[in-house]
C-alpha cells in the first residue's frame, strides 16, 4: 500500500504555533458514527498545548471532529484529526490532532 502524501504532514508541522514535547500518554478518541459512539485507543508520541501526535491501530477519517480523553488524568478536549499516515515502523497509524480549548495543563506536564 503506498504511503500517504507526507506534504500534508509537513504543512501541519510548519503551522504549529506551540512547541511539542515527547510524551507517551494513553488516550481515547471518541466520535459519533451512525447513531453510535465509536472509540479508538492509542497513545501520544508528542504533545503540545494545541495538538498532539497519536499512534493508534486504526485510521479514522480526516477532518473528523472527536473528543480526546487523556486517560492518565481523565480530562477531555474537543479535537479534529488534521492528518494521518501509516507508521513507518509498524502497522499502526500516526494521527495529527488539533485540540480546541483544552483544559489548562491538559497533558499534566511539568514546566
Amino acid at each position: 500500500m503506498p504511503r500517504r502524501d507526507s506534504s500534508q504532514k509537513t504543512k501541519w508541522l510548519q503551522m504549529r504555533s506551540c512547541k511539542r514535547m515527547s510524551s507517551r500518554t494513553p488516550v481515547l478518541i471518541e466520535w459519533p458514527d451512525e447513531g453510535h459512539m465509536r472509540t479508538l485507543q492509542g497513545f501520544t508520541a508528542d504533545v503540545g498545548r494545541q495538538g498532539c501526535l497519536v499512534v493508534a491501530p486504526q485510521d479514522p477519517p480526516l477532518n473528523l471532529r472527536t473528543r480526546l480523553t487523556n486517560q492518565a488524568t481523565n480530562q477531555t478536549a474537543d479535537a479534529t484529526i488534521v492528518w494521518k499516515e501509516r507508521s513507518s515502523n509498524s502497522d499502526d497509524w500516526e494521527l495529527g490532532l488539533e485540540l480546541f480549548n483544552p483544559p489548562e495543563n491538559f497533558w499534566s506536564l511539568e514546566k
